[in-house]
């Protein structure tokens, strides 16, 4: 069977690409606090506040990318035709 996705809804995307964006930026995050803590014995500065702001805008960044590949790709599948899949269910999945 062969299926054509004509049409990506865009606020999902976008979501989803700031979700993916967010987690792997959530690693620096805690280990760079983590460290600070442990070395500056609880004294706050800017670059804790840099480990925190650091992932709320990578998450932007990443919903404004899926926002912006969504727009063109259903702009473009509507000109050439947007991806075509091909499925094969096997007997047992039927």
């Amino acid at each position: 069977m062969h299926y054509e996705i004509k049409k990506i809804d865009i606020w999902t995307l976008a979501r989803y690409s700031g979700v993916f964006f967010f987690l792997p930026a959530l690693i620096p995050m805690v280990v760079g606090l983590l460290t600070m803590a442990l070395y500056r014995y609880g004294r706050f500065d800017f670059q804790q506040l840099f480990f925190i702001i650091l992932p709320l805008l990578v998450y932007v960044v990443g919903f404004l990318v899926g926002l912006i590949f969504g727009l063109i790709y259903n702009v473009l599948a509507g000109r050439i035709g947007g991806i075509r899949l091909e499925i094969d269910y096997s007997e047992e999945q039927k």
